[in-house]
C-alpha cells in the first residue's frame, strides 16, 4: 500500500511482463484497474458496470507456471479480494469473487466478478491524474510459494468465452 507502480503500458500481448502484486508479494499488495468514466455518467456509476465482470488473464510464454500441490495448498491459502469504492464514503467494499480459473494468477484464465451496482470516479492519490473507476485485486492473506510469484503478460476486462467451431460435411 505505501508504494505504486504505473504498469499501464506493460499491459499489451508481447511487451514486458508484470507483477500484480509486486515482485514480493505480500498481504494487502493490490492491483488496481481504472476505466475511464463516459461522459455524461451519473455521479454513483449506476449502471456503468454489467452484473458480472470477465477479465482474461494471460501468462508469459516464458513465465514458470506455479504449481501448487493440494498438500500445499493447505499451507498457502492465497486468498484474493475484488473491490470497488462506494461512490459516497469512498471506501472500499468487497465484489463477490464467481469464478477463478487463474487460481489467485498462477494460470492462464478467466476470473469472473460481480460488477458494481455503483461505484465512485476518484483520483487515486498520486497514481492518476485523471478520476477513473477504480477496481482492486487485493491479496488479504497467504502466500505464495518463495521465488513464485505470480507475472502477467496481460489482464483483459469484457471478455466472453468462446469456442470455434468448424462444420465438416460427408
Amino acid at each position: 500500500g505505501a508504494n505504486f507502480q504505473v504498469v499501464t503500458e506493460y499491459n499489451l500481448p508481447g511487451t514486458r511482463e508484470f507483477a500484480p502484486f509486486g515482485w514480493s508479494a505480500q498481504t494487502n499488495s493490490a492491483l488496481y484497474l481504472g476505466f475511464t468514466p463516459p461522459p455524461n455518467a451519473p455521479p454513483d456509476g449506476a449502471g456503468q458496470f454489467p452484473p458480472e465482470m470477465r477479465f482474461r488473464v494471460s501468462l508469459p510464454e516464458s513465465a514458470e507456471r506455479v504449481i501448487v500441490r493440494d498438500e500445499q495448498r493447505s499451507n498457502l491459502e492465497v486468498r484474493l479480494q475484488w473491490e470497488s469504492q462506494h461512490p459516497v464514503t469512498k471506501r472500499w467494499r468487497p465484489l463477490e469473487s464467481i469464478s477463478d480459473e487463474t487460481e489467485a494468477f498462477t494460470r492462464e484464465g478467466a476470473i469472473v466478478v460481480e460488477g458494481p451496482r455503483r461505484i465512485a470516479a476518484t483520483k487515486l492519490g498520486k497514481v492518476a491524474d485523471e478520476e477513473c473507476y477504480w477496481l482492486r485485486c487485493r491479496l488479504l492473506g497467504g502466500q505464495y510459494p518463495p521465488g513464485k510469484t505470480p507475472v502477467l503478460d496481460f489482464i483483459r476486462p469484457n471478455t466472453v468465452a468462446a469456442s470455434s467451431l468448424e462444420t465438416i460435411q460427408n
